[in-house]
């Protein structure tokens, strides 16, 4: 009987951890779809419609600094460059070792 109440507990106290962590690799996912897709338009040179697909990458990532950095390369490929800065500042100060953005120590 103790074994059971155990096992019941356990399962209460894990179960909504793992909803949790199953729902955050989902957004993540999502919004690497958006980064994908926004990656493949800055190659076509489409940097008005990869901008489009980081800010919705952002929308479901707030924290991507992935999202960020391509966002203000496009910029910086329009050159937009005070928008391009606050993106690639952004991206440095959400992850400070996200490469492209500054440096690692």
């Amino acid at each position: 009987m103790k074994f059971f109440i155990c096992l019941l507990f356990a399962a209460f106290c894990v179960l909504p951890a793992t909803h949790a962590i199953a729902g955050d690799v989902f957004d993540t996912k999502a919004a690497q779809g958006y980064i994908n897709k926004g990656r493949s338009l800055m190659l076509k040179k489409q940097y008005d419609k990869a901008i489009e697909e980081f800010n919705e990458a952002l929308a479901i990532d707030p924290d991507s600094a992935e999202a960020m950095y391509l966002k203000g390369y496009s910029r910086y490929e329009q050159r937009k460059m005070p928008m391009a800065y606050d993106d690639f500042s952004g991206a440095y100060e959400t992850d400070w070792n996200y490469a492209p953005a500054g440096k690692k120590k």
